[in-house]
């Protein structure tokens, strides 16, 4: 259990903590993500285009910690690798063999060895495309910062990735599932309604979940 806060404490910091922060790339297609200017900026700043439409705000937290057996010898293919070690914790298929497609996603490079980061951006973040590659309407939805600063302990190079992808909409329809069949059989029901919540409330919440998962699938059909 140590381990398991441990390791969502280290992708939630990742994502939240204000560090002093290297000039943001502002698509895939930029070789030089991000500048070398440092500004102090906010990551939480910048999650507005991860969930830019409002019928997709949900996202998968993934993050690739470099051990620290190899820190020493850290290149600039080294962030390809870490890129590739955080997405394999995603499926790259849906329930229905469907490859998953990003919406958009932010990705935060951090403990950043001298200019490692602006030469192996690119390649990085083709990685990342690779796996979930983009929808049609949103070819460049890969925003990419980099910090100086570590919230791994002992400081060594990691990558987290906040990642909307199609893939959520098999997310929701299990939850959706499991939901129903705990509503049929009248589980936990009782606690609801000891507090006057009415079934109409309840059946509503499966209408918006519908919705979201409806809205998943949909962003990820063809053009």
């Amino acid at each position: 259990m140590t381990d398991i806060n441990r390791h969502f404490g280290t992708g939630l910091a990742s994502i939240l903590a204000p560090r002093v922060l290297s000039r943001a790339g502002g698509s895939s297609s930029d070789a030089h993500i991000p500048g070398a200017d440092m500004i102090a900026f906010r990551p939480l700043d910048l999650l507005g285009t991860t969930f830019a439409h409002p019928a997709y705000k949900l996202a998968h937290l993934c993050v690739g910690v470099e051990p620290a057996r190899k820190a020493a010898i850290f290149d600039t293919d080294s962030w390809t690798k870490l890129a590739r070690r955080a997405a394999r914790a995603l499926p790259k298929y849906d329930v229905n063999g469907c490859p998953g497609l990003t919406l958009a996603a932010s990705v935060y490079a951090r403990g950043v060895p001298g200019k490692s980061w602006v030469k192996g951006s690119k390649r990085a973040l083709a990685a990342l495309g690779g796996w979930y590659q983009p929808v049609a309407w949103n070819p460049y939805c890969f925003d990419a910062l980099a910090s100086v600063e570590s919230i791994v302990r002992p400081a060594r190079p990691n990558l987290a990735v906040l990642w909307n992808h199609t893939n959520l909409g098999s997310e929701l329809q299990r939850t959706i599932d499991a939901a129903a069949l705990m509503y049929e059989a009248g589980a936990y029901l009782h606690w609801y309604r000891k507090f006057d919540c009415p079934d109409q409330v309840l059946e509503s919440a499966f209408e918006v979940v519908q919705g979201m998962r409806d809205a998943y699938v949909y962003a990820g059909e063809p053009s």
